[in-house]
């Protein structure tokens, strides 16, 4: 089952003049602030226009050729300062887009306004500090000693399953499998950080594969997340089944509308996009 949550590019890429669609708010993104006179001082020779942030993206349109836009997403981000001359505010970004640098400088053209672009500063930093929603991560410290989840803001526990094992080392390991509302994860019972958690933004595909003695359940993650390909197995073909399925729906659960982790506190009233279309220009 190949997931749409691999088609995610906002937070992942610079992007320059999109089509409409593309500057719309997707599915688990929104908007946080919007922020009207802003320059694109460095680009776009000085253009004047509105800067949304969102908590996957920072979006700049000129206001008065929607057409000149930029997307630049906070994975791309490796530096982001704010510096103040006199009564005015620019935001300096320093980005990689794949073997690609872009330096962006926007300017606060609404002289006298003070924190201008705070709300970039500290949805970066909220997005650097909730990796774990979107980041595959293995032999981490995400386990308490007594074999707890250390549960994300957010998350709920949905399913526990015991005696899993994990074919994917040399030597077979019997554990725990957890499944939340975000992620998977299995823990050896033996050695919990031994272990793996894979949101699902990063499974690419779930399946059962069927050999002669048993069966296995097949997790494979996306190209982002290295395309790893690992294998459980659980004593009854029908509970390993179960367990496939329920992978399936949480996942189909999440792709409706994915968490990415930016804390509810930091956004503003949460939108729907189609409710957000509404407050475009026309163009977008």
């Amino acid at each position: 089952m190949a997931t749409e949550v691999e088609n995610v590019w906002q937070d992942r890429e610079v992007r320059f003049d999109l089509e409409p669609r593309q500057l719309k708010l997707s599915p688990g993104e929104v908007l946080v602030e919007e922020i009207d006179s802003v320059e694109d001082t460095k680009g776009s020779n000085g253009d004047h226009g509105t800067l949304k942030v969102t908590n996957l993206r920072l979006i700049w349109y000129a206001t008065s050729m929607p057409q000149t836009n930029l997307s630049i997403g906070y994975m791309t981000i490796s530096n982001a300062t704010v510096d103040t001359h006199g009564s005015t505010e620019s935001l300096n970004l320093i980005t990689k887009n794949f073997n690609s640098k872009f330096e962006f400088i926007f300017t606060g053209t609404n002289t006298g306004e003070s924190m201008l672009f705070a709300a970039v500063l500290k949805m970066h930093k909220a997005y650097e500090e909730s990796k774990m929603f979107r980041d595959l991560k293995m032999r981490g410290s995400f386990m308490t000693e007594d074999g707890q989840l250390e549960l994300l803001p957010g998350e709920q526990l949905v399913e526990r399953v015991e005696e899993v094992w994990n074919l994917s080392s040399d030597t077979d390991n019997v554990g725990v499998m957890l499944l939340t509302n975000i992620r998977v994860v299995w823990f050896s019972t033996n050695n919990n950080k031994f272990n793996v958690s894979i949101p699902y933004l990063q499974l690419a595909k779930c399946w059962i594969r069927d050999a002669k003695l048993s069966q296995t359940l097949v997790i494979e993650t996306s190209v982002l997340s290295g395309e790893y390909v690992l294998g459980y197995r659980i004593d009854s073909d029908t509970r390993l089944q179960e367990v496939c399925k329920s992978i399936q729906s949480l996942q189909e659960t999440y792709i409706k509308k994915p968490n990415f982790g930016v804390p509810e506190a930091e956004t503003r009233e949460q939108q729907t996009p189609g409710e957000a279309e509404a407050e475009e220009p026309e163009f977008l």
